[in-house]
């Protein structure tokens, strides 16, 4: 199920999309009550926030906070035209695409197609490092030199360990290992 938030307050293009969608539509004032409803959907990759341009270095700044916090939610901004300086600030902020207000269904319809496939592409890339994992196995070499350690450090310490026993059994009368 996708979920499709619009931040702004366009009521024109708020009846426009909620009118095409036939997924789940909420529209917000502003990108606090974005965050509110994005905390409570598990799923980010199917979430799209539809975010009204209003003043560019105001938006640039809520678009890189909500890009910081949630940075696998497809992001498209609604706007007419853009300078060229703007449409990089924006691509830089963590806009994905842009989008009229006027849109047509059939651009709704083609984003969601690729957000599906988006999601079934992430699906299948987990899924394959699932598959390539291979348990860990210790190397012959370092058995081998773990064991022949162990076994020297054995036989150079026995010496105090005879001492400690004997030191044990002259200070005690009970047994030495209980």
């Amino acid at each position: 199920m996708q979920y499709l938030i619009y931040i702004g307050r366009h009521k024109q293009t708020i009846e426009h999309f909620s009118t095409m969608t036939k997924d789940m539509f909420c529209a917000v004032p502003n990108y606090l009550s974005a965050t509110h409803l994005l905390d409570k959907i598990k799923e980010k990759y199917d979430v799209v926030l539809f975010y009204e341009h209003v003043v560019a270095h105001k938006d640039i700044v809520d678009i890189q906070y909500l890009r910081k916090r949630y940075p696998s939610v497809y992001m498209v901004l609604v706007t007419e035209l853009l300078t060229a300086e703007e449409k990089i600030n924006y691509l830089r902020a963590g806009i994905n695409n842009t989008i009229s207000f006027s849109a047509p269904p059939s651009a709704i319809d083609e984003m969601i197609a690729f957000l599906e496939k988006r999601k079934q592409q992430k699906i299948n890339e987990i899924q394959e490092k699932g598959s390539k994992t291979q348990p860990f196995k210790l190397p012959l070499w370092k058995r081998i030199f773990d064991i022949l350690f162990a076994s020297a450090s054995l036989v150079w310490l026995s010496p105090l360990w005879i001492l400690a026993a004997i030191a044990i059994r002259i200070e005690s009368k009970g047994a030495i290992i209980p």
